[in-house]
């Protein structure tokens, strides 16, 4: 955490709630440096990295002369975190309230699943009000669910009148927990949100029933998570990414045609999409329902060659990114396509490399020579 103008007579009080761990991540900045400042932190912690006022650049430094912040105040831009315990947490707290009202933009939050996070939202809501970005990081262990403990659901309602971007990630190990925070952001400017985690036990709930506006929307996420993310409308969703890396693929074909198709129509002002894991039903269902589609990434693709004259329905695509699939053929070996290749495409393009393919009386090999002549002529290979 970086603190600038921190008043002396509350340095030491503060330093003594701090624990050892969050001392050791903490860069104290004053413009003034006196003998109670220096005596305050060689007391607590000769290893807190001390950063100066520089005058004459206009600038922050560290002691050691290198510079930190260039002509930027340090609280707007925050991170903190506690350890296990949160025997940490009231001292941040304490800092946080200290912080010029409205002045905080931007906040990076490092918590553990001990039931931290819910208490410092709550204690800290005033402070949060002017976040324009937010990141929350929940790491580490939780005691697994026994038989005879009670499961809590908690709650945390937060407005975040200003909020433009939202980054979650989850990376909780161990079972289940018997702690189930919901986390209910109210920001109407939200307009990006990445949401990461590689479990389907996650620790926490993100509900975003208020966020109406979210224009890209990036999930790393399983797909039973999908279902409880808490989003009622997608009305400006111009941007989405599904699961690329996640240890649990986003699965959109294990659910029923109907949640699927409905789920898709509610993203109809889709420009780009990106998929991992298509197959065929998925595939059609988003060149059917996503009509205004310009540009498509495909991620570990199995897709027929009767599928790909869906394609003409989308009649605004211009680029199609297919990566790391096949397109299988009746009787046929499949096509692969190992590498990343882009195809250039516009709608007499994909008329020509499709209606090709509408006639499934053709032969293996003539199937293999429009798909291979469409790529001669319209693709050219990227990086994976």
């Amino acid at each position: 955490m970086t603190w600038s103008n921190l008043p002396a007579p509350l340095l030491e009080p503060i330093l003594r709630r701090l624990s050892f761990r969050d001392k050791l991540s903490c860069s104290l900045v004053c413009r003034r440096w006196n003998q109670t400042v220096f005596a305050a932190v060689l007391s607590q912690s000769a290893r807190l990295r001390l950063v100066r006022w520089n005058r004459a650049a206009a600038s922050y430094e560290l002691l050691d002369k290198q510079v930190l912040l260039a002509n930027k105040r340090c609280y707007r831009n925050v991170e903190l975190g506690w350890g296990d315990g949160r025997e940490g947490l009231d001292g941040l707290v304490l800092l946080v309230h200290m912080l010029p009202r409205y002045a905080l933009r931007s906040l990076t939050v490092n918590a553990t699943p001990d039931g931290g996070l819910v208490e410092f939202f709550g204690r800290c809501k005033e402070v949060l009000a002017g976040l324009t970005e937010l990141t929350v990081r929940v790491s580490g262990s939780r005691r697994p669910y026994q038989a005879r403990d009670e499961l809590v659901f908690e709650w945390c309602h937060v407005v975040i009148p200003g909020l433009q971007a939202l980054w979650w990630v989850d990376t909780v190990v161990g079972g289940i927990g018997h702690v189930r925070p919901t986390f209910a952001i109210e920001a109407p400017k939200l307009s990006f949100v990445k949401i990461q985690t590689s479990r389907w036990l996650s620790f926490c709930v993100l509900n975003l029933n208020w966020s109406n506006s979210i224009g890209r929307l990036e999930l790393d996420i399983p797909n039973k998570i999908w279902r409880n993310l808490g989003v009622n409308r997608f009305d400006q969703l111009e941007v989405l990414h599904f699961a690329d890396v996640s240890a649990e693929t986003f699965d959109l074909h294990l659910e029923t045609p109907k949640f699927r198709v409905e789920l898709l129509g509610r993203m109809a002002n889709l420009r780009y999409v990106q998929i991992s894991s298509v197959k065929d039903a998925l595939f059609r269902d988003v060149c059917r329902v996503c009509t205004k589609l310009y540009s498509m990434k495909l991620c570990g693709f199995t897709i027929s060659y009767k599928s790909l004259p869906h394609l003409d329905m989308l009649q605004r695509l211009q680029n199609l990114t297919l990566t790391d699939g096949v397109i299988q053929c009746q009787n046929w070996s499949p096509v692969p396509l190992r590498a990343g290749w882009m195809l250039s495409l516009g709608t007499a393009q994909i008329k020509e490399w499709t209606k090709g393919l509408a006639n499934c009386g053709k032969t293996p090999q003539e199937v293999e020579n429009v798909i291979t002549s469409c790529f001669a002529r319209y693709s050219r290979q990227v990086p994976v």
